[in-house]
């Protein structure tokens, strides 16, 4: 992973975490996924699942869900248990 890279991974961390901290939930919940896949593109299913499950946690907490985040909630939960799979196989 080049120093770019890993840079721009720190700062999605950062949003996320000010996000979830502001209780902005869906905007957390967005962040968490796409570095849950940053993680699962290079190769790190351990960190890819820990994000897919913080998304999880953000989406259980917005009462009124939009088709945006009913979708993310369908991808966290499908692609946590994906990850949860490949860690296990290993």
């Amino acid at each position: 992973m080049s120093s770019t890279a890993k840079k721009d991974l720190q700062q999605m961390i950062k949003r996320f975490e000010t996000r979830k901290g502001d209780g902005k939930y869906d905007t957390a919940a967005d962040a968490a996924i796409s570095i849950a896949e940053s993680y699962n593109d290079i190769g790190d299913p351990e960190n890819a699942y820990k994000y897919y499950e913080d998304a999880k946690e953000c989406l259980t907490n917005i009462s009124e869900k939009s088709y945006k985040v009913l979708y993310n909630e369908f991808l966290a939960y499908r692609r946590s248990f994906e990850m949860f799979c490949l860690i296990e196989k290993y």
